[in-house]
């Protein structure tokens, strides 16, 4: 039964919802992804943060040092995937996917996601955009303008960190079964079970599922696991590792506007999505980031009659204790001490439960980044198979990472920590 139908299952998870609040500390730099050993990527640099309450901070590497360089992704080992981006002589602007890892004395080391560096006239294919805890990366390619199955493949790339910086990488869509018309484009994330979400090619507004199993590529619609031929919009935005995806969906009809929905694997293949709602006023809700605990982030707003979009609130909800997942409920409303912040968008969160926002100054608009500490982190154990595959490919359970050396001190403590990471 959809929750937002049941009398009984609200109540319940605005009651568990409750016990959960949030301290805000303000962020001097744009973070861009967080791991569940306390780091943060964001602002060329990663931070770590401490029992104690201290953030230090660790600069990410330049292969060339008249380079700029933007994180994009980190896992729990603090391998971290990043766009370097330099002028030639002719000021072409040149854009190189690396990979930064920390090597055996805990010090970061850089070098070129892909052997040979890139051209200028190549410059924006084939950069990392997602990783996982099992050193796959995902790449975004060019694109050809074909579909179908006589196109031409994409340049989407399937990437393996070796040992002592190897790596070997494969076209996705060279992984297809035979006779599949599904395309991978622009690949959004990748759990640690061997699946991951993309749109598709043809940009018909419904996106994939896509199993990598014995060397082949399984796609499945998110009209196929939601058994939904009718609604135009079924986007999937994430995934955690018991293949949870959150996304939204607008429903056929006139009038209809997206709503947050999350899709639960309930068995032989099988699928159920749940509508989350949106906040009372709005018009629109999206859910864009989910974890192992069962927390589902997003935003809610309303569409204007003209003009951008002003609006717009961050979003939580949560699945209870019988499993199934409750109505949204506004992230603000949990943060006792707000100050003059508001947040607006979700980053990212990780399994205990910590949050990497955006949002504004409600004096005078200001943009503001944002760490949220929940007052009691989630205790969670990954699916057995999923621990034992990281376990072995980094000979470390996942969320275990080697202490930085060089971090710089920077002095920021408003909570302490020890009850949420420890």
């Amino acid at each position: 039964m959809n929750p937002r139908h049941s009398r009984f299952c609200e109540p319940l998870e605005v009651r568990r919802m409750l016990t959960v609040t949030y301290t805000l500390l303000e962020l001097d730099f744009q973070p861009q992804d967080l791991n569940n050993a306390g780091q943060i990527l964001g602002g060329g640099a990663v931070y770590q943060i401490h029992r104690n309450g201290r953030l230090t901070s660790t600069p990410l590497p330049k292969l060339d040092s008249q380079a700029s360089v933007g994180g994009v992704q980190i896992n729990d080992a603090g391998t971290v995937i990043a766009h370097e981006v330099h002028f030639s002589q002719a000021d072409d602007e040149i854009v190189q996917g690396v990979v930064i890892a920390p090597d055996r004395q805990g010090v970061y080391q850089s070098r070129y996601l892909l052997a040979a560096p890139q051209q200028a006239d190549d410059s924006q294919a084939n950069l990392p955009v997602v990783i996982n805890n099992l050193g796959q990366i995902l790449t975004d390619g060019t694109d050809s303008g074909e579909v179908g199955p006589g196109a031409a493949l994409r340049d989407e790339l399937f990437v393996k960190l070796g040992p002592r910086g190897a790596s070997s990488s494969v076209a996705l869509d060279s992984l297809r079964r035979h006779g599949e018309t599904k395309v991978v484009d622009n690949p959004r994330d990748l759990n640690n079970a061997g699946q991951f979400i993309t749109t598709d090619a043809a940009g018909n507004g419904i996106d994939d599922l896509v199993t990598l199993r014995g060397g082949s590529a399984y796609f499945s619609s998110a009209a196929e696991i939601a058994n939904d031929s009718t609604s135009p919009t079924q986007h999937l935005q994430a995934l955690n590792d018991s293949a949870e995806i959150a996304g939204f969906t607008q429903l056929a009809g006139k009038h209809q506007q997206p709503e947050a929905t999350v899709y639960q694997n309930i068995g032989k293949g099988r699928y159920r999505r749940t509508f989350l709602g949106r906040l009372s006023g709005d018009d629109v809700s999206e859910a864009t980031a989910i974890n192992n605990a069962g927390q589902v982030l997003g935003d809610s707003y309303s569409i204007p009659a003209s003009g951008n979009i002003l609006d717009t609130t961050a979003v939580i909800a949560r699945r209870g204790e019988n499993g199934k997942y409750g109505t949204v409920r506004d992230l603000n409303s949990l943060i006792p001490q707000p100050g003059k912040d508001h947040v607006d968008r979700v980053v990212a969160i990780n399994d205990a439960g910590i949050i990497l926002a955006e949002g504004h100054s409600t004096e005078n608009g200001t943009e503001r980044f944002m760490l949220l500490l929940p007052s009691k982190a989630n205790r969670i154990a990954q699916p057995a198979s999923v621990q034992r595959a990281v376990t072995k490919e980094t000979g470390q359970p996942a969320g275990v990472a080697r202490s930085l050396q060089g971090g710089t001190d920077l002095g920021v403590e408003k909570r302490k920590l020890n009850d949420l990471l420890r």
